[in-house]
């Protein structure tokens, strides 16, 4: 409806509410632009290190690379010593293929 006062209104975007990407995540967002959002933002940052710590395999290493701030990028893993068990050189084989899969773009 169009004229004084009845202009057609964007009815998508006012009603809805971010949720978050996963379960485990749900109704936590990280905004930092109004009163009350620096609390919201530590009690969303907390909620998202717990989240990792739990749900990843590496969930330690991946907190505190979001607690550090700095920016990650894959490390090639070096080569076994020739000595190195069998199992060391199953983890490397594994360490390379994380590496490479890290790498693709």
């Amino acid at each position: 409806e169009n004229g004084r006062g009845g202009g057609a209104r964007n009815q998508a975007g006012a009603s809805e509410v971010f949720v978050g990407c996963c379960d485990g995540l749900k109704n936590f967002i990280f905004d930092y632009s109004a009163p009350g959002h620096p609390e919201l933002y530590r009690k969303s940052k907390e909620a998202l290190l717990d989240y990792v710590r739990v749900e990843l395999d590496e969930g330690d290493a991946v907190a505190e690379l979001i607690l550090s701030g700095a920016p990650t990028y894959p490390h090639k893993p070096s080569d076994p010593p020739s000595e190195a068990s069998r199992t060391d050189k199953e983890i490397w084989k594994r360490e390379v293929a994380r590496y490479v899969n890290e790498n693709r773009h």
